[in-house]
């Protein structure tokens, strides 16, 4: 993590997908303390943007680890 550039679009990405699965899961909490019985969240639409947010975490996760195109590897000590 030397690059601020890469590392904050990582921790943006991140705290995206963070965001993107507790919209997601709110509003089935919210259908389900709900006192309506006919009010159902849509599975689907829940499982597809929870996935989405697992997508945006595990881009992040790899925007931590690379580096920015104008450092080179000496610079970062890579291998």
């Amino acid at each position: 993590m030397g690059s601020w550039k890469t590392t904050g679009c990582g921790i943006g990405m991140i705290l995206s997908g963070v965001g993107a699965m507790l919209v997601a899961l709110g509003k089935p909490i919210v259908a389900y303390l709900d006192e309506d019985p006919d009010t159902v969240a849509d599975v689907k639409v829940v499982y597809t943007a929870i996935m989405a947010g697992v997508a945006m975490i595990m881009g992040g996760i790899g925007l931590l680890k690379a580096r920015d195109n104008d450092k080179t590897s000496e610079d970062v000590d890579a291998g």
